[in-house]
C-alpha cells in the first residue's frame, strides 16, 4: 500500500517567537497533548544499547512510562559511539513490541534517521484477536524535519499515527525497515492513549485568486471599493508632508473556509506562502530583485550615504499594521484611508524591529525630521520576476512573485497568527520616486482582481498543516521551559 506523506520540513519548533534547546536526536519531534495523562503511556529512545536481537532496547530517557521494546533484527548492525543502530552493508529491520494496561485508541511513533532513509511504505501495526492476525497502515506520514549532516547524509524526522478506535487492542507490534544500507537509527518516541484525536488536519494547499481585500492605499484613491489598479511609490523628504512610502498596496485573504482557525498560532506549520501580482502599466521601472541597504536612500551628502550598486529599486512585501481603532476584521475594502500625514494613515506597511516588535515602516527612510528616525528593516519578501533580467524594464503583464521568508521566525509567526484568526493581510511597498503629478510614471503599477481585462492578476499560494491538538517541542518527552526570545 502506498501511503501519502505530509512534508513539514525545516519548520521552527516551539513557539515561532522562541528558539528552544534542540536535542540532536529529536529535531522536529512533536509532543502530543495527551502525554502524561493517566490513560496514556510514553517512551523515548535516544541511546541504544543492543544492536541486534533480544533483549532489545527499552526506553532510556527519564520519565518514560512505557514498557515497549525496540528490537533490530538484521544481523550485521552495530552500535555507533553515539548510541545509534547502524548498518553499513545490510538493511536494518525494526520491531516495536508494546502492551498497555488500557485499550488503545491511538499510537504515535516518531523516528529520526541519519544517512539512508527508512522505507516509508514498510511501516505497519500488527495485532491479533480471535479472528487472526491483522495489519493496519498508519495515517499519512508527517515529515517533521529534514536536513543534512556533513559526512552522514540526510537527517529525517518522521511521525506516524494510527487510529485504533473500536478494535479492543491492548498489545501490538510495529514493523518497519530501512530503504537500504547505511541507515543510522538515531532516536524514537512512542505514545499511546486510550482515545483517538487526529494530531494533524489534512494538509492545506491554497491556490486562491480572489482576495477578500485588495486596495490601493493612497489618500486620493477615488475608487477604493473596486479600483482596477494600484501603484506603489515613495515621496522622499519632509516637504511633501506625507509618508515616505506614500502609495501602498493592501491585499488580504480570509482563510476560514479552507483552513481551520483558532488552533493557536504555533499549531500552523507553514511550508510555503507566495503572493503573485501582475503588472498593469508596464515599462515604467527597472527590475531589481535584491533588497537595497537603507543607507542608499540617504541624501548623497549624508556621511553614511551608500551608492546603490545595481539598477532599479526593489518591490517589497511587508505585514500590515492598524491604528485608530481598526484591525484586520474591521478594516474592509471601503474603510477610510485616514489622515494623509506621516504616521497617520489607518493601515500601514509593518515590519519587525530587531527586538521583534511590529512597527510602521512607512517612514523608515526619507525623513530628516527627528520624529522619524531612520532604521533598516527586513521585508517579508522581495518581488521577483522571470519575465525580464535584472536592470531591464518590467513589461505589462509581468508576474511579480513574493515568497515570504518563513525561515525568519517573526515572518512565520505573522503568517501563523493570520491563519489562526482566519485573516491574512499583507502590504506591497516600494520607494520608487515619482516624477510629480504631471510627470511620467516611474514606479510599479499592479492590476487588482477588480480588473476584468487581466486574467487572475492576484494569487495566494499557501501550503502547510494545522495541528489538531498538541504542541511542537524539541524535548522528546516533556515540554521544555528553556526557551528564550531570539531573532534568527
Amino acid at each position: 500500500m502506498k501511503m501519502s506523506c505530509i512534508v513539514v520540513a525545516t519548520l521552527a519548533v516551539c513557539s515561532a517567537f522562541e528558539a528552544c534547546r534542540v536535542s540532536a536526536g529529536t529535531n522536529g519531534f512533536f509532543v502530543p497533548f495527551f502525554r502524561g495523562l493517566a490513560t496514556s503511556e510514553a517512551g523515548y529512545w535516544e541511546t541504544f544499547t543492543v544492536s541486534v536481537g533480544a533483549p532489545g532496547n527499552l526506553p532510556d530517557r527519564a520519565g518514560a512510562s512505557s514498557g515497549a521494546v525496540l528490537t533490530q533484527l538484521e544481523a550485521n548492525a552495530i552500535l555507533t559511539g553515539s548510541g545509534n543502530i547502524y548498518n553499513v552493508s545490510g538493511t536494518n529491520v525494526f520491531e516495536v513490541a508494546d502492551a498497555t494496561p488500557f485499550t488503545v485508541g491511538t499510537v504515535i511513533l516518531q523516528a529520526r534517521t541519519l544517512g539512508s532513509e527508512l522505507d516509508y511504505n514498510s511501516i505497519s501495526l500488527i495485532y491479533s484477536n480471535d479472528s487472526g492476525q491483522h495489519s493496519i497502515a498508519p495515517l499519512s506520514r508527517v515529515e517533521l524535519n529534514r536536513g543534512t549532516q556533513p559526512g552522514l547524509g540526510a537527517t529525517v524526522s518522521s511521525l506516524w499515527q494510527w487510529d485504533l478506535t473500536g478494535l479492543n487492542i491492548d498489545a501490538y507490534t510495529i514493523l518497519f525497515r530501512a530503504n537500504g544500507a547505511s541507515l543510522s537509527f538515531d532516536a524514537m518516541t512512542l505514545d499511546t492513549w486510550n482515545q483517538f484525536v487526529p494530531l494533524f488536519s489534512l494538509p492545506f494547499n491554497v491556490n486562491d485568486t480572489a482576495p477578500a481585500i485588495e486596495r490601493w492605499m493612497y489618500a486620493f484613491n477615488a475608487a477604493p471599493c473596486d479600483r482596477p489598479a494600484g501603484s506603489v511609490f515613495g515621496s522622499i523628504g519632509d516637504a511633501a508632508g506625507v509618508d515616505t512610502r506614500h502609495a501602498q498596496h493592501l491585499i488580504g485573504w480570509d482563510t476560514v473556509s479552507v483552513i481551520p482557525t483558532n488552533r493557536g498560532p504555533a499549531r500552523y506549520l507553514v511550508g510555503r506562502c507566495r503572493i503573485t501580482l501582475t503588472i498593469n502599466r508596464g515599462n515604467l521601472f527597472e527590475y531589481d530583485p535584491t533588497k537595497d541597504d537603507f543607507r542608499t536612500y540617504f541624501e548623497t551628502e549624508h556621511p553614511d550615504y551608500l551608492s546603490d550598486a545595481d539598477a532599479g529599486r526593489p518591490v517589497e512585501l511587508f505585514g500590515v499594521g492598524f491604528r485608530n481603532g481598526y484591525d484586520a476584521e474591521s478594516f474592509d475594502q471601503c474603510a477610510p484611508f485616514g489622515t494623509n500625514a506621516p504616521g497617520q494613515r489607518n493601515v500601514y506597511a509593518a515590519g519587525y524591529s530587531t527586538n521583534g516588535i511590529l512597527v510602521d515602516v512607512s517612514n523608515n527612510v526619507g525623513k530628516t525630521n527627528a520624529n522619524f528616525p531612520r532604521f533598516e528593516v527586513a521585508p517579508f519578501a522581495t518581488g521577483q520576476t522571470t519575465n525580464v533580467a535584472p536592470g531591464q524594464f518590467v513589461p505589462p503583464g509581468a508576474k511579480i512573485t513574493f515568497d515570504l521568508n518563513l525561515n525568519d521566525p517573526f515572518v512565520l509567526a505573522y503568517v501563523q497568527n493570520g491563519l489562526n484568526s482566519g485573516r491574512l493581510r499583507l502590504m506591497v511597498s516600494s520607494l520608487h520616486v515619482t516624477s510629480g503629478q504631471l510627470g511620467t510614471p516611474s514606479y510599479p503599477d499592479f492590476a487588482t482582481h477588480f480588473n476584468e481585462a487581466v486574467l487572475t492578476p492576484t494569487r495566494l499560494e499557501l501550503e502547510g498543516l494545522a495541528v489538531g491538538n498538541g504542541d511542537v517541542d524539541s524535548d522528546g518527552l516533556q515540554m521544555t521551559g528553556n526557551c528564550v526570545r531570539s531573532r534568527r
